[in-house]
């Protein structure tokens, strides 16, 4: 096929024949399928076409299940027992919306199409047993047999991007918005939404997915999940939400990119060599938090002074004599973990890891406590973005 033109080549290889139609891309699947049972003289009821393994929908039009202009082979075969009690076995149009991913030669989000290769042969002529669903599906524990070498093997498999054909990973929690669903943040509902492991499944519309993201980086608001690493929960206010982070970091290139993603893997790193230990900034002696012990700080009194009396005399006189009685104010005394360098013996505090301080630690400026806080979610609007449960 060529870009300009309205038709399309296509090859369909049925066991060892071979043929070649010219399709108009406004035609569904099943009228290639029903051509090419027409021009190979063979009954076209219980035929499917596929497509590097996959099943094409029946009622899909060529130029969405083949949206790159060029010439390609599709292969015509009976369908099997559990290929014809499901309408699609792998069908370009996914009733549970669009494969998506960030696809980095793009540098957007694309539309992405599985693929299955033969473990064996390599080859991605391949049909799956049963029914897969990508988003939730252990794809380790998917079968199927190619129709090159005739095994029965677990196939490799791997998202190609629609637009370049680059291999793109595939972004499990953003979902295409099938449902029409509010985000939870805004209120507005998007194309694209951030889909939530919580039990709640709450959603959020890709921006203010973003505008989280950044004001988490600045206020070092990204959490250590164990195994999964550095991610951020869901904001809603469920009883579990904030024990569901975001399982694939991958979905953090959705922000700017490599930009964000790049500085999203210092925060990490950064994090933590501060939680398994980190450098003395005098001799470079590796320092144990975990192993502070308690101390007294000295906590800084109030501003405001406080006078002996009160009321309206002592006002009176204030302004009369130009001066007020005052008492110190006796100052706070509290414990905080503290740890010793081994070699030059420079004290640190274990809360901020910085140099051993009096007063209370300063973790955020105003400026990124108040981005922080800003982040604040409607408990009417996170109840309205549930994605529906067996969705």
């Amino acid at each position: 096929a060529t870009g300009g033109s309205s038709r399309m080549g296509l090859n369909i290889q049925h066991g060892q024949k071979k043929i070649t139609l010219y399709m108009s891309r406004t035609s569904t699947i099943r009228d290639v399928i029903v051509e090419s049972a027409k021009e190979l003289k063979i009954d076209n009821q219980h035929l499917i076409l596929l497509h590097q393994g996959s099943r094409l929908s029946d009622n899909v039009s060529l130029e969405r299940a083949l949206p790159k202009a060029q010439a390609t082979v599709l292969f015509l075969q009976v369908a099997s027992v559990l290929q014809k009690q499901s309408s699609s076995v792998e069908s370009t149009s996914n009733p549970q919306g669009d494969y998506n991913g960030y696809c980095r030669s793009c540098g957007m989000v694309s539309s992405l199409r599985p693929i299955l290769i033969c473990s064996r042969c390599r080859k991605s002529n391949f049909t799956l047993q049963n029914p897969v669903n990508y988003f939730t599906d252990d794809l380790d524990l998917i079968y199927g047999s190619c129709n090159d070498c005739g095994n029965n093997v677990k196939p490799i498999v791997k998202f190609q991007c629609r637009r370049c054909v680059e291999d793109v990973p595939l972004l499990r929690q953003l979902r295409e918005n099938i449902h029409k669903l509010p985000c939870m943040k805004c209120g507005e509902k998007d194309e694209l939404v951030m889909l939530f492991s919580c039990s709640s499944r709450h959603t959020m519309c890709t921006e203010c997915f973003i505008n989280m993201c950044h004001m988490k980086l600045v206020s070092n608001g990204f959490k250590n999940f164990d195994i999964l690493g550095y991610s951020l929960p869901c904001p809603g206010p469920g009883v579990d939400c904030s024990h569901s982070p975001i399982a694939d970091p991958h979905h953090f290139y959705l922000i700017d990119g490599k930009e964000f993603y790049g500085e999203f893997q210092k925060l990490a790193l950064k994090s933590f060599l501060a939680t398994e230990g980190m450098s003395c900034g005098s001799c470079n002696t590796t320092i144990n938090f975990n192993a502070g012990q308690d101390a007294e700080v000295t906590l800084p009194p109030g501003t405001e002074p406080t006078a002996v009396v009160a009321g309206g005399a002592w006002s009176f006189l204030s302004r009369l004599f130009k001066r007020t009685q005052e008492q110190p104010v006796p100052l706070e005394k509290k414990l905080r973990k503290q740890v010793m360098c081994n070699t030059c013996m420079i004290p640190y505090c274990c809360e901020c890891r910085q140099q051993w301080h009096e007063g209370e630690c300063v973790k955020l400026s105003p400026e990124e406590e108040a981005a922080a806080k800003k982040f604040e979610i409607d408990m009417k609007k996170a109840a309205a973005s549930c994605w529906p449960k067996h969705s």
